[in-house]
């Protein structure tokens, strides 16, 4: 049973990030429907609005910034919209002006756009592929895993707008993305006027195994299941899912807005947990400071005894 109190406060917050995302915005920063008065504040409007809902639906042990993703192998990201990173440790590094991450620390990279036409689409999740390319440097290994799957050990992308000025039904994925591999592909797009852009599981794509399995398990085969992840990734089967658009109902707004954000939620708690490693990032082998040699002494009693001697190799 649903908490009618919670669901209140929820949509109440959705109306706010509505108003202010695309109406407060344009109203505050545009002299006309086209003039910015002054366009990176207009930027930074949006994603304070865009941050602020996120946090309602995101646990505690997560916090959201932007800025950029740093990796020990001396790679550098782009600038990020939405950085949602872990809270528990110390990820963040600051040079006085931009916020600096380490690639372990990150939980999910989103991107905030205005309206968007069919080219700035194609360049906003091109981008996200590369930045979310940088998980392949992750150097420690996995602290948490919610669930196994290759899937989950991706970091999560999104892309947050307006108004896509252009028929989404019309273009394709595979064009858009080209030789990019589809384990970089975004997870989740809101055009708030649109909908909500994600996949859809078709498990009849699996093997014949995966199906019956899923049939044992009572998993209704002709129905297409929600999966925000641009492939399944099980133990004995890999097959890509379908993009798929959820669409503002009538009889509920902002339907779409509230699964969209549900979803994030849920991407961020399912992906793996790294914590980043200092020393590798400073790139200094401490190996033969902390060697320490055991070193066995008879006595006279032929009783035995073990000394720590540090020792330098």
């Amino acid at each position: 049973m649903a908490s009618n109190i919670y669901i209140n406060i929820l949509n109440r917050k959705i109306e706010n990030f509505v108003k202010m995302f695309s109406n407060d915005s344009n109203k505050i920063f545009k002299r006309n429907d086209t003039d910015l008065i002054h366009p990176g504040e207009y930027g930074k409007y949006r994603e304070r609005v865009c941050k602020d809902i996120l946090r309602l639906v995101l646990k505690k042990n997560v916090d959201i910034s932007d800025g950029f993703i740093i990796t020990a192998n001396n790679n550098i990201s782009t600038q990020c919209d939405i950085i949602i990173y872990n809270a528990n440790a110390v990820p963040l590094i600051t040079d006085g002006i931009a916020m600096m991450f380490p690639v372990e620390e990150v939980k999910a990279i989103g991107e905030i756009k205005s309206n968007l036409s069919k080219k700035d689409f194609k360049d906003a999740l091109r981008k996200m592929a590369n930045n979310k390319k940088l998980q392949n440097d992750r150097r420690s290994p996995v602290s948490i895993k919610e669930y196994t799957g290759e899937a989950f050990d991706t970091i999560p992308t999104f892309l947050i707008c307006n108004k896509l000025e252009f028929d989404y039904n019309n273009i394709s994925l595979k064009e858009i993305y080209e030789d990019i591999p589809r384990k970089y592909w975004h997870n989740a797009i809101l055009s708030i006027e649109d909908g909500f852009i994600t996949y859809g599981a078709d498990f009849k794509r699996g093997n014949e195994n995966t199906v019956n399995k899923l049939q044992k398990k009572g998993l209704k085969m002709d129905k297409l299941v929600l999966w925000t992840y641009p492939y399944i990734s099980l133990k004995d089967d890999t097959f890509e899912t379908i993009p798929r658009m959820v669409k503002p109902k009538i009889e509920d707004k902002y339907y779409h807005i509230v699964d969209f954000f549900i979803n994030i939620s849920k991407l961020v708690k399912f992906t793996y947990t790294y914590e980043h490693d200092p020393i590798a990032y400073i790139d200094k082998n401490t190996y033969r400071l902390f060697k320490r040699k055991i070193k066995l002494t008879k006595l006279k009693h032929n009783k035995k005894y073990i000394s720590l001697k540090m020792q330098n190799y």
